[in-house]
């Protein structure tokens, strides 16, 4: 009621559903679809108190978003919009029948050192990681030297030691460059098989990595640097979050760690060189830039919540 413009809308019956798009370190991906359920105290209308008003998210008679509960027919439909999308881009939805002959024929590394290779298997390797995270493909451990000086390898997943350059599986990565995520299927770069078991770090499998060496001093400073081949055994799966929990002195150590002698301190030692190079930037007029890096909360393969990585150490 009043003298006022009204701005009138038909009502359109239906089901209130959504797709976001999430960006993090493994690239741009598309969510699963969301649905917005009606509760009781919203009378049926999906109106914008009853999206972002006191009835909403928490209320327990408001509107709350979940996982759409698709019919088959529908993610089935979802799936082949996704696989068109992927030919239009110039992507490969698909593995070829060579690159899975390829996969079938791929055993894994051999016993020992090959082709000269080091043997690093004896370090303290450790990845740290998102707690989920299935292919690691880095390790890192520190050794101190005389006059406070510590040497810094980074172990980084060899995949060229099992995928040969221009093989049929080469050639898909090379057209995909990374894995894609969409609603209907994630489509990814290299098959599981690789990605997640023959050239991921995974705990206590021995590994082909390129390892970087690097000398830095008391004052941060790079004194030398190397890189080779070699073989290694990640020695404990580390997460992020509980990783600088401990260095930050708010945890003790997880069973993990306790569980190798002499890896926390390795971690400390570790740290010290982080924060040295660090300090070192920031003397160099670098930048420091913040983003917000939101996780999916997965139940299943469906997901419920996004929730912030908080930045640490």
């Amino acid at each position: 009621a009043g003298d006022g413009p009204a701005l009138a809308e038909s009502f359109i019956p239906g089901r209130e559903l959504s797709v976001s798009l999430l960006e993090d370190r493994r690239g741009p991906r598309v969510l699963p679809i969301r649905e917005t359920l009606l509760g009781t105290s919203t009378g049926g209308l999906y109106t914008r108190r009853a999206k972002r008003g006191p009835d909403s998210a928490l209320a327990p008679h408001g509107s709350r978003v979940v996982a759409a509960r698709l019919p088959p027919a529908l993610r089935r439909r979802l799936e082949r919009i996704a696989r068109r999308a992927m030919i239009d881009c110039g992507f490969a939805p698909d593995y070829s029948q060579a690159s899975l002959d390829e996969l079938e024929q791929i055993r894994g590394a051999g016993h020992g050192p090959q082709n000269n290779q080091k043997d690093l298997r004896h370090l303290l390797w450790a990845s740290i990681d998102n707690d989920d995270s299935l292919d690691l493909d880095q390790l890192t451990v520190a050794e101190t030297l005389p006059d406070n000086k510590v040497r810094i390898l980074v172990a980084v997943a060899d995949v060229d030691a099992l995928v040969k350059q221009n093989s049929p599986i080469d050639e898909h990565a090379h057209q995909n460059t990374t894995s894609v995520y969409t609603a209907g299927k994630t489509f990814h770069m290299l098959p599981d098989k690789l990605s997640t078991d023959l050239t991921s770090l995974n705990f206590h499998e021995d590994r082909a990595a390129i390892v970087i060496e690097m000398v830095i001093t008391d004052t941060g400073e790079l004194q030398s640097s190397d890189i080779y081949t070699a073989l290694v055994r990640n020695q404990a799966k580390l997460a992020y979050r509980r990783v600088s929990a401990l260095l930050e002195g708010k945890s003790v150590p997880e069973d993990s760690v306790k569980a190798v002698s002499g890896l926390e301190e390795n971690l400390r030692i570790q740290d010290r060189v982080a924060q040295k190079l660090r300090a070192r930037r920031y003397e160099r007029g670098a930048l420091e830039l913040r983003t917000l890096e939101p996780r999916p909360i997965f139940a299943g393969d469906e997901i419920q919540d996004l929730e912030l990585d908080e930045t640490n150490r």
